[in-house]
């Protein structure tokens, strides 16, 4: 049984509560096809060894009729909280996240992991704030873009890194994918983007905006001395993540929308 009162951390989509010895217990708060796709994602990571939690089990249980994932359970505070509560760790953390990243990304993903590139077709199709030709031309720079066959995240930000006793643990892996490492990169460049705007809605302070902007740019900067890359493919991943995140995430930024019409306005071709 669970404490339906006292989850142990909350999230957009789900609670996380006390399950087992050494387990915790994933609930959902709507039922979705979806749901088995994360499994399958961290147990991909796991096996793959890296850091990411243990799935227990091979499929959903349903708890009090919500649909749940078994996982070891991990103590720890977000990279989130620790920043904040540590600002003196800040560049530190950033530059640990970015080896996790790319640690990540150097390990090819197996079959049974979705493709990206399927799931960001699907994903701007369904856009509803882009024109059809808006829609056609970002389609064309996706296809000229390399098909990769690594493992990522699919939203790798602060917020999914546990600060373990064991080191840094990337969770909430239920946008996995099998694909192109860069395009996951150009993802978490989004979330780089649209931090300081997030922090405005809760109304947080310039300070803390400026903090975490500094944050951000050592991450970025730290990814691209690991995995260098080219602008231009850079620059259409973006474009195209940016699209997909309209739909992908539940509260995409207004930067986002400015990059599609900037990059689209320049002519943009790869």
């Amino acid at each position: 049984m669970i404490q339906a009162d006292k989850p142990l951390a909350t999230g957009g989509t789900s609670d996380v509560y006390e399950w087992q010895d050494g387990q915790v217990l994933k609930l959902f708060r709507k039922r979705s096809e979806y749901h088995p796709h994360e499994i399958r994602a961290t147990r991909a990571a796991h096996d793959a060894g890296l850091p990411a939690p243990a799935v227990m089990g091979a499929e959903l249980i349903e708890v009090d009729g919500r649909e749940g994932i078994v996982f070891e359970r991990i103590d720890g505070p977000t990279m989130s909280q620790h920043v904040n509560d540590n600002p003196d760790k800040l560049a530190d953390c950033a530059r640990g996240m970015a080896v996790l990243h790319a640690e990540i990304h150097s390990q090819p993903a197996p079959e049974t992991l979705i493709a990206q590139r399927k799931v960001l077709t699907f994903a701007i199709g369904r856009v509803d704030v882009l024109e059809p030709k808006a829609k056609e031309a970002i389609l064309e720079v996706l296809d000229a873009l390399p098909v990769g066959e690594m493992i990522c995240h699919g939203d790798f930000h602060v917020a999914n890194i546990l600060m373990s006793a064991r080191g840094l643990v990337a969770i909430d892996w239920s946008h996995g994918t099998r694909g192109n490492p860069l395009a996951d990169f150009a993802q978490s460049s989004l979330m780089a983007m649209a931090w300081p705007w997030f922090l405005a809605q809760r109304g947080l302070p310039e300070l803390v905006q400026t903090r975490w902007r500094g944050f951000w740019d050592i991450y970025l900067e730290r990814y691209r001395e690991l995995r260098p890359y080219s602008d231009d493919e850079f620059k259409g991943w973006q474009l195209v993540m940016a699209a997909a995140a309209h739909v992908l995430n539940r509260k995409p930024a207004p930067c986002w929308y400015a990059l599609i019409e900037d990059t689209l306005r320049s002519g943009f071709r790869l």
